[in-house]
């Protein structure tokens, strides 16, 4: 899926991981309902090593203008190509 930094940020990332005590180990898991680490386990769109931009320039989508990319360990979407 392309999306712009703006709505990638919005998205949960299962490879995220949150200190579960301030000087404690990372937590195994990030994504317990209703818990304060379920805001900390979203996507840092080209803050990631992974993020890759899209090749073309996508149109600008409703609130959402700018230029597209995708998490590259999900793979490439049809219309990066």
């Amino acid at each position: 899926m392309m999306l712009t930094e703006e709505q990638a940020r919005e998205k949960w990332c299962p490879f995220a991981r949150v200190a579960d005590k301030p000087d404690g180990p990372v937590a195994g898991a990030n994504r317990w309902p209703g818990h304060a680490f379920a805001n900390h386990s979203c996507c840092i769109a080209s803050d990631c090593m992974a993020w890759w931009w899209g090749a073309k320039e996508s149109p600008p989508v409703g609130a959402y203008p700018g230029k597209r990319g995708y998490c590259g360990l999900a793979g490439k979407p049809e219309a990066a190509e």
